[in-house]
């Protein structure tokens, strides 16, 4: 699980906090989406966006399980600071 505050140019966005959990899905996400549905669960929207990762030279951020990053939708960009 991974914590990150983030602070967007939006006085409304100061900050926010994401609980984040990942799972190893190789080859079964056909039949994920299939249970999904099954439960009632349908795509409600597909999003992309680009991450900028930024660090020091000797990846002084990343060797403290700390991420720096700027993200870019279609709309805006937000800065976050992800902590391990």
């Amino acid at each position: 699980s991974r914590q990150f505050m983030s602070a967007s140019s939006s006085p409304n966005q100061c900050k926010q906090v994401e609980i984040e959990q990942k799972f190893v899905v190789d080859g079964q996400e056909e039949e994920i989406e299939r249970r999904l549905i099954s439960l009632g669960l349908k795509k409600v929207a597909i999003k992309s966006f680009v991450d900028w990762y930024f660090d020091t030279p000797c990846w002084r951020l990343t060797t403290q399980d700390h991420w720096l990053r700027f993200r870019t939708t279609n709309e805006n960009g937000i800065w976050e600071l992800k902590r391990g």
